[in-house]
């Protein structure tokens, strides 16, 4: 059940422009980004920002289709249609993502050579911090048996899954001096039906700050 995972620092997971959408006979822009969290090697998706997770946004410059030196382009950045930053081949720039889940932050790039110019406007949307909680025996599993719970952060603010707290309950009761996001659990035989199926939760937190947190939970059901 062992799990890797992956600190992202702006290794271009990218393309969100395409060449077909720039500008015919002139500038091209080209953004792709990046978000810096925690999330699973095996995360299929694009690792998304939450709130406050820096966020590397860059381009690269095409005239008449080829790449050029960004060093002669002057490039100005907008955060959410305010200035932000600009400079002669700034062709990138680091952000926080301040806004709340289900919110998206949108950048806009101006890029000026001599008498071209061209601009591109992308989305960042921004998703909340998330923990899915697995286990090896499925959905369910026999009486008197152990079964491996793991509880996967996603999009959390840290560099390591050691940077994160790690608390677990079964059926609301807390289990005591379990910091880890691997859990083992040993059942008994259900008493009667009602009691064959059990809800496992984890709750995870970061440890620099505390108010940062998600929670996820599982059901299993115990046979008799």
């Amino acid at each position: 059940m062992a799990r890797k995972f992956i600190f992202a620092v702006g290794i271009g997971f990218l393309v969100i422009a395409l060449l077909s959408n720039a500008q015919e006979g002139g500038l091209q822009i080209v953004p792709t980004w990046s978000a810096e969290n925690l999330y699973p090697s095996d995360y299929p998706g694009k690792p998304l920002p939450s709130e406050e997770t820096p966020v590397v946004v860059s381009v690269e410059i095409l005239r008449d289709g080829k790449l050029i030196d960004p060093s002669l382009v002057h490039i100005k950045w907008y955060v959410d249609g305010k200035y932000y930053k600009e400079g002669e081949g700034m062709k990138e720039m680091l952000f926080y993502a301040s806004k709340r889940a289900g919110d998206s932050h949108f950048i806009r790039i101006v890029a000026n050579l001599v008498e071209l110019s061209a601009s591109k406007i992308i989305e960042i949307p921004v998703v909340p911090r998330e923990v899915v909680v697995e286990s090896d025996a499925g959905g369910s599993a026999p009486a008197n048996s152990s079964v491996t719970f793991i509880a996967v952060p996603y999009f959390f603010n840290v560099s390591s899954i050691s940077d994160l707290d790690i608390s677990w309950k079964i059926q609301k009761q807390n289990i005591p001096g379990e910091n880890k996001n691997t859990l083992f659990v040993q059942f008994g035989t259900p008493q009667n039906a009602n009691q064959g199926a059990v809800k496992v939760s984890s709750l995870i937190k970061e440890k620099n700050n505390v108010f940062q947190k998600a929670t996820g939970d599982f059901l299993i059901n115990i046979g008799q």
